[in-house]
């Protein structure tokens, strides 16, 4: 994790170089005695508004390593979607938890038996985005056209965070620190706002504006942009996302009793050291040299079940019965045709 520092200015997590995969760095130490959680900000210095001030992360106290003894903290990690939103999350607190912290992942529903497989705390956050599709599948398709997308979003983000205050408070007692991944690292940045405990941004794709390297989100360029047009494509991206997410959010801070938030979203009144960490390969997407030292690259965060997981007798019987089979498929997504989009690939298959 990127560093974040104590009171004492020590790092509570292994800075690391970008790149590097932050599970095999020593144990984070601090040398400042005990620390309530919430006398952490990002930016490393406690608020001096703020000292001394009970908040939902101040009834857990840091374990101080003066005496030899590592820190062990509280930690709740926002991520909601299909499994692959989810999964990559759950191989992160496999390894936080590893080096002793407590970690609950904040998700909907259908990724409840992923994480409690895994032995991770499970807190539930209304966002079922399987029901979605199975109930409309032509979701899907309007992804090919942002305002169909947009309108779509907008509707049933706001649907689903009618609850959000409620369960993200619930799930955040106690925690020393929050990870918020995509659409909820508002949430848990809202949540962090309110109750005063640090929070680090999370995305599995560079959203950093910087002009070395395309915006994920729009189709790959045929030939290199000028750094510029890459700079202004980041800034329309998110303003755009935060069209689709405002209303949501709007709700969210009304029911905190946190200022509104500007049409253009949070991404301008930031401080430069606010957090940021990505889990994705620094070799496919070397981390641009324009990003602040606040933003780190992990590496991918694979869970990898290969070891563990059985197959049901119902697959290995389809696969004993006849010769080795051909497998197409698209994880979590589903179509609104399948009938005919089998065809494409049967075909595809003979030529």
């Amino acid at each position: 994790l990127p560093a974040a520092a104590c009171r004492c200015g020590v790092a509570l997590f292994p800075s690391g170089a970008n790149g590097h995969v932050t599970g095999a760095a020593p144990p984070p130490r601090c040398l400042a005695g005990r620390r309530r959680g919430s006398q952490y900000l990002s930016g490393g210095m406690p608020s001096p508004a703020n000292a001394g001030r009970g908040t939902a992360g101040s009834n857990r106290t840091l374990r101080c390593a003066r005496a030899g003894r590592l820190i062990s903290m509280k930690i709740a990690i926002f991520s909601i979607g299909t499994q692959g939103d989810v999964r990559p999350f759950v191989a992160l607190g496999l390894g936080l938890q590893a080096q002793g912290h407590q970690v609950s992942i904040v998700t909907g529903d259908s990724c409840e038996q992923l994480v409690r497989r895994h032995g991770l705390d499970y807190a539930p956050l209304t966002a079922d985005f399987l029901e979605l599709m199975a109930k409309d599948p032509e979701v899907l398709q309007r992804g090919l056209n942002p305002v169909a997308l947009l309108r779509t979003a907008r509707r049933e983000l706001l649907a689903m965070s009618a609850d959000w205050v409620t369960q993200a408070t619930q799930a955040a007692n106690g925690a020393d620190l929050l990870l918020g991944c995509g659409m909820v690292a508002s949430l848990a940045a809202a949540i962090g706002e309110r109750y005063d405990i640090p929070v680090v941004e999370t995305h599995l794709q560079p959203v950093t504006p910087c002009p070395d390297i395309p915006p994920m989100m729009l189709p790959p360029p045929r030939r290199p942009r000028p750094g510029m047009v890459n700079q202004g494509l980041y800034h329309a991206c998110r303003v755009l996302t935060w069209q689709m997410l405002s209303p949501a959010y709007r709700q969210v801070r009304q029911k905190l009793d946190l200022t509104p938030l500007p049409w253009y979203g949070p991404f301008y009144r930031r401080r430069r050291t606010h957090h940021v960490l990505y889990g994705f390969s620094p070799s496919i997407i070397p981390p641009s040299r324009y990003w602040p030292e606040s933003v780190r690259v992990a590496g991918n965060w694979f869970l990898d079940e290969a070891q563990t997981w059985q197959a049901p007798e119902s697959l290995e019987a389809f696969l004993a019965a006849g010769d080795k089979p051909i497998y197409v498929g698209f994880g979590s997504m589903l179509g609104d045709d399948s009938a005919a989009l089998s065809e494409v690939f049967l075909q595809a298959l003979q030529n």
